[in-house]
């Protein structure tokens, strides 16, 4: 239950954060900008040299956990290091054997542990411990390709010290690295639609998507940046102004987003130069959210400016449903699983809905208009869960009843 309220969580906040002691938050942003190339895999963890072995000292143990890492045909992985992290400091460390087992002993409590394998992207997963427990918890790898990646400037120049940020997808860890003197970097990304974040000072940070198809073993991704334009975005909400609205500055098909500030201000750095969006959303009380739009045109030299006028909108219409397998037969509540619905719709972002057991499910507070609706089945025990690829969209005119959305299941758990 825990693992799978934080992937709701983070779908409802949308973009990115690297594999970081704690579950990456993420926030939507644009879509493709730049094309696709292959460079060098995350380097293993550090670990103990046996398969039980533990690095430094802890407290007595009152409870045991015993990982068990496999590949995707059940086959045992040897000298897998996992990083497992049961409170403050640093993580410890320890190795599968050749039963594929790692063994270690904690408190009471939860732990959080990531399992790392050069060949394969990282997998993050929870445990929680009972004083005296013993608990075994198998953990599968998915397989991967190699991502082998150039980062170039907009005369073709290779592009050194770019910070390269992928989205996770469902359970997975993503990595995080820069590129070489040479403007290369290298990732291991399994099956599924990957967002890539390419940032460098001076330079428009910009979003990829890369698609890794089943069996593929390798890929390559060229990704181009150009030079930098400056944004300062003012608003004039009613009722004492929107500090804390969401500002977007969207370009071709990338967006940028930001909070205002106590002033009802924000300013954006690192833009694309080009034909620009602007929007501001603030949806703090859902039955009369705010929005407002403005375009102008960007580019290098002195920072432009856009003064954004926010009108207060009546979102009083409600989208009732039934999430349904992919068979087509109603959608039922798997044992350990969480039915979801993803929606969006007009000038507001995702919003997240947890459906009933049966599949039911209430969107309240949406705008009278269009509204993409997906349904999704959550497994905290499966990494591809919730994953972007082949997810079906249904759209329907709010206020609507009745409306039937198809699953995306990854987990192979639904009839």
């Amino acid at each position: 239950m825990r693992n799978w309220l934080w992937l709701v969580t983070s779908f409802a906040l949308g973009a990115c954060a690297g594999p970081a002691p704690t579950p990456p938050g993420t926030r939507g942003v644009g879509r493709d900008a730049g094309t696709l190339d292959t460079s060098s895999a995350p380097s293993a963890p550090s670990a103990s040299s046996s398969g039980t072995g533990t690095a430094g000292a802890r407290a007595p143990s009152v409870a045991t956990f015993v990982v068990v890492v496999q590949d995707a045909a059940g086959a045992p992985l040897r000298g897998v290091g996992l990083r497992v992290l049961a409170g403050p400091g640093e993580p410890e460390r320890v190795t599968s054997d050749e039963r594929g087992e790692a063994r270690f002993g904690a408190g009471a409590g939860v732990l959080q542990i990531i399992v790392d394998d050069p060949r394969r992207p990282a997998v993050m997963t929870y445990a929680e411990l009972a004083a005296g427990e013993t608990k075994r918890q198998v953990v599968v790898l998915p397989e991967a390709a190699l991502v082998d990646g150039a980062v170039l400037d907009a005369a073709g120049q290779p592009l050194a010290d770019a910070e390269i940020e992928i989205l996770p997808v469902g359970m997975v860890v993503p990595p995080r690295t820069t590129t070489d003197a040479a403007g290369h970097f290298r990732a291991v990304l399994a099956e599924g639609s990957w967002r890539i974040k390419v940032s460098k000072a001076q330079k428009s940070a910009l979003w990829t998507t890369l698609d890794i198809a089943k069996g593929q073993t390798a890929a390559t991704a060229t990704i181009r940046m150009v030079e930098a334009a400056s944004l300062v975005v003012t608003s004039d909400c009613p009722n004492k102004g929107c500090p804390g609205a969401e500002a977007t500055v969207s370009v071709a098909n990338s967006s940028w987003s930001k909070y205002l500030d106590a002033a009802g201000g924000v300013t954006f750095t690192d833009l694309p130069i080009g034909d620009a969006v602007v929007t501001v959303r603030d949806q703090k009380d859902p039955r009369h959210p705010r929005l407002g739009e403005v375009k102008l045109t960007l580019v290098t030299g002195a920072a432009a400016s856009a003064r954004v006028q926010v009108a207060v909108l009546d979102a009083r219409a409600t989208v009732t449903g039934k999430l349904v397998e992919r068979s087509g037969k109603p959608a039922a509540q798997v044992a350990g699983t969480a039915l979801v619905v993803e929606a969006f719709f007009q000038g507001f972002g995702r919003r997240v809905v947890v459906a009933a057991a049966d599949g039911s499910f209430v969107v309240d507070h949406v705008l009278p208009g269009e509204v993409q609706l997906s349904g999704l089945r959550i497994d905290p025990t499966d990494p591809m869960s919730g994953a972007n690829g082949g997810r079906s969209t249904t759209k329907a005119t709010a206020p609507a009843k009745a409306v039937v959305v198809q699953i995306n299941d990854f987990t192979g758990r639904g009839p």
